[in-house]
């Protein structure tokens, strides 16, 4: 942002960290026409709250609380079970309870604070979720509202200084993809998720456990307006077993077929010219098998410069046949001994490229079949620059081979200017891959819940000064 013409940053330093996981359960299809894959997956947010602390909630307990005052009557909500209102003032991650019931007071007009363990009671409900935060967020590249499986938001631990909070759903959605197409059948795929925070960056911060990356997690950010973003990559490698058994193979053999039309005889010219005809129909069609299944694209497949090639090959074969059929008709005009020799010279010509055709035709294709069979597809960091992922960006200036991290998104192929020689121009970015390089963000493991929050010491009741709870949760409870 920028304050009277002089750069200003804003201050992320209580930005709420938002420890973020995906875990993909099926990748149920990808859709090559629509450029869309549909994916099951889990997202599950933790976070904790600082204004999570005595909360107001309903209790069930499984016995009559030996502390009730006439202030408040349980609710009978089943045989054995009553309904408090309560104030949480410690949740402990087993279960344990601390709370204050609402209204009730001992002789001194105090507060009296139960603690109970996780056996003594059925329930306790949840906050007032509206209250407090939550971290908004969008999946950037999704192509419809996403089916939600299910939805459950649960305090993990609580005490004094807030709530430790745990969010977990399950989507079913489909999201777009633009595919990289130059190798297919034997292409490889980034299909992502793309998670970006509704909230300003100094509000909070997404950060990774697992399955995802994170570019930066920064105190301090150059713009007001930036967002925190997670992307979750799928790595996909097709296989080309269908394409090359029901469409590549057919071609080669519909190609393999036309050769045995080059031993009809070249003054033939309507046979022979008919034969490959009938072959070049029969491979165009499968060009439109494959246009059938991709996208529109402005550039050619690996399949399609196959089906052109052999396009191409058909039309050398016809280009043969006009020519040693015209060839064939000079004899006319030749005096009698030397027709005969012309005629067997056209012949033994006609049959060596013949020969030579079917042998370039075989070797290619036996060369492709071993390529196929020895993965021949494009490497992982290929694939990576082919679709600018800046998982990890890495600038290198041309003059002084100086190597830096591209903090900001690069352009068009650019990583900015060299902080040790000035050069902006031609400087080059390398796009790093998981494979290779660590994630510029290392995984961050949640803050494990302290010891004294992991299980209650005692159970009972004691006294507990009203002020105790502070003026907020005094008020919550009526004091």
């Amino acid at each position: 942002m920028y304050v009277n013409g002089e750069k200003e940053t804003i201050s992320c330093e209580r930005a709420i960290r938002v420890y973020t996981a995906i875990g993909t359960h099926n990748l149920r299809k990808v859709d090559n026409q629509s450029e869309e894959f549909h994916v099951s997956f889990v997202l599950r947010l933790m976070w904790k709250d600082p204004n999570l602390r005595n909360f107001r909630a309903k209790l069930a307990l499984r016995r009559q609380t030996p502390t009730q005052t006439p202030t408040q009557t349980p609710t009978n909500i089943h045989p054995g079970i009553e309904e408090l209102d309560v104030l949480i003032t410690k949740m402990y991650e087993n279960g344990d309870l601390e709370y204050v019931v609402v209204g009730e007071k001992d002789t001194d007009a105090n507060p009296t604070l139960h603690s109970i363990s996780r056996g003594e009671y059925a329930f306790v409900g949840e906050p007032k979720w509206e209250h407090y935060f939550f971290p908004k967020y969008t999946f950037t590249n999704i192509c419809q509202d996403a089916e939600t499986v299910f939805e459950e938001r649960r305090v993990r631990w609580c005490d004094g200084t807030g709530g430790f909070v745990e969010y977990r759903a399950k989507y079913e959605a489909r999201f777009s993809e633009s595919l990289e197409l130059q190798r297919f059948p034997l292409d490889r795929q980034l299909c992502r998720i793309k998670l970006t925070a509704e909230l300003p960056a100094e509000e909070f911060q997404f950060e990774q456990p697992s399955m995802l990356y994170v570019r930066h997690c920064d105190s301090d950010f150059d713009f007001m307006t930036q967002r925190s973003n997670a992307t979750v990559l799928i790595h996909v490698e097709r296989d080309a077993s269908y394409y090359f058994h029901s469409v590549l193979m057919m071609v080669f053999m519909v190609n393999t077929v036309s050769l045995c039309g080059l031993r009809i005889p070249p003054n033939d010219l309507g046979g022979r010219l008919g034969h490959l005809s009938t072959c070049f129909l029969a491979v165009l069609a499968y060009r439109y098998v494959i246009e059938d299944k991709l996208p529109q694209k402005q550039y050619l497949t690996a399949a399609d410069w196959y089906i052109l090639l052999a396009c191409f090959f058909l039309v050398m074969l016809c280009l043969q046949t006009l020519f040693f059929s015209a060839a064939c008709t000079e004899p006319d005009i030749l005096e009698e001994g030397e027709g005969e020799t012309w005629d067997t010279w056209c012949k033994t010509w006609d049959g060596r490229f013949s020969r030579a055709a079917a042998a370039v035709w075989i070797m290619g294709n036996l060369i492709l079949y071993f390529m196929s069979c020895f993965k021949w597809r494009a490497s992982w960091r290929h694939v990576y620059a082919k679709n600018a992922e800046p998982y990890c960006c890495v600038g290198q200036c041309p003059v002084c081979k100086h190597r830096w991290i591209c903090k900001q998104f690069p352009r068009h192929g650019r990583g900015g200017s060299c902080g040790k020689c000035g050069q902006h121009e031609n400087v080059l970015v390398e796009y790093c891959t998981p494979f290779d390089h660590k994630p510029l963000v290392e995984p961050q493991d949640p803050p494990k819940t302290p010891e004294e929050m992991k299980r209650a010491i005692s159970y009972g009741s004691k006294p507990l000064g009203v002020k105790f709870l502070g003026p907020a949760a005094a008020l919550a409870y009526g004091g």
